[in-house]
């Protein structure tokens, strides 16, 4: 059974019972030493402060109860291939009994991650043929031919939005084992879809920051459709406790200046719309080599230039929910400095 104090904190964080809008969560998902930097010591990061460590990892949070505060994890890229119903096993039972190494009695599960596999799909082109004069054009559906004096002109017309994916597509999938397990109880409050957190991958985080229309798949003069959609996955989405953005690249380079600007509002008025909470949003750091391009950070650390973005625009509402770390490394302690900075 949870602790009183242990069954308060995920409440608040998963959203299902808490009336304080000021609860936050704070997931640590790093390595032994630098973990240890951001847990340990002067000014760490505990229960209070709604942290909590993701598993498998070497450690727990080393306070009493610490089995409470470590999340199970779930592999997105398996996760993908798996029907609806094997999707709901598994993430009810690494919720209830998890079988993650190191996973403790915290009641939650993380997938990591929600990336291009989850995503509709490259947008279809559509072509016709019509005639014009005594000739035959191949222009996009959208267009149409205008006659002139001296012969024709094409008018570009703006492409419809692209189809939601069928049933067997993993996103389609995602969302219907979300949808049973909202329609679930769980016995300590909420529903089970309230346990479940996602990590955003970078290519979904740069697709809503960077991408036009209402489903930001548009080209930069909002006609043509150039990326693939998240329509699909996105009710999945809203469902989930939580939605962590990586705000870094694979190669550890940080997303630019205009990601961090319009991704996490962007994102979250699109899940929002979809039954979701600003509060469920938060961004996922790291150790990045070097600074967002576009940021305005001379003389800061690159920890200190990513506060200053989580900070800076309309992201404060977002970062009050409380941040991640993933692969602190050399910069955890940095990390720890900026956190107790920002939230006492």
């Amino acid at each position: 059974m949870l602790r009183t104090a242990t069954a308060v904190a995920l409440a608040g964080l998963a959203g299902f019972a808490a009336t304080e809008a000021s609860a936050k969560m704070t997931i640590v998902y790093s390595d032994e030493p630098s973990a240890m930097q951001i847990l340990a010591g002067a000014g760490a990061l505990g229960p209070e402060d709604g942290a909590f460590r993701q598993a498998p990892g070497g450690g727990k949070l080393f306070r009493e109860g610490a089995d409470d505060f470590v999340i199970a994890k779930v592999d997105g890229h398996t996760l993908a291939k798996k029907s609806a119903a094997q999707m709901v096993a598994e993430l009810t039972r690494e919720i209830d009994a998890p079988t993650t190494p190191g996973a403790g009695t915290s009641g939650l599960v993380a997938i990591d991650e929600i990336g291009n596999k989850f995503r509709d799909g490259k947008p279809r082109k559509c072509f016709k043929t019509v005639k014009v004069r005594s000739s035959k054009k191949r222009i996009a559906c959208a267009n149409r031919i205008k006659l002139t004096r001296k012969g024709w002109k094409l008018i570009k017309g703006k492409e419809p939005e692209p189809r939601i994916p069928g049933k067997s597509h993993p996103g389609r999938k995602f969302d219907a084992a979300m949808t049973q397990l909202q329609a679930t109880p769980h016995p300590d409050g909420g529903t089970y879809a309230d346990r479940v957190h996602v990590y955003l991958a970078p290519a979904f985080v740069t697709l809503v920051g960077q991408g036009k229309g209402k489903n930001f798949t548009r080209s930069r003069d909002g006609v043509r459709h150039v990326r693939p959609s998240i329509q699909a996955v996105a009710p999945a989405l809203a469902k989930a406790g939580g939605v962590w953005m990586q705000m870094y690249h694979g190669n550890l380079k940080p997303v630019n200046s205009k990601t961090w600007r319009y991704g996490a509002p962007r994102l979250a008025r699109y899940l929002v719309a979809r039954g979701s909470s600003h509060e469920k949003i938060h961004f996922m750091m790291t150790a990045t080599r070097g600074k967002p391009k576009g940021s305005k950070c001379a003389g800061m650390s690159t920890m200190q230039c990513t506060w200053k973005m989580a900070s800076s625009f309309k992201n404060k509402r977002y970062l009050n929910n409380g941040p991640g770390i993933w692969r602190a490394s050399g910069q955890a302690t940095e990390f720890k400095t900026e956190y107790r900075k920002y939230f006492g």
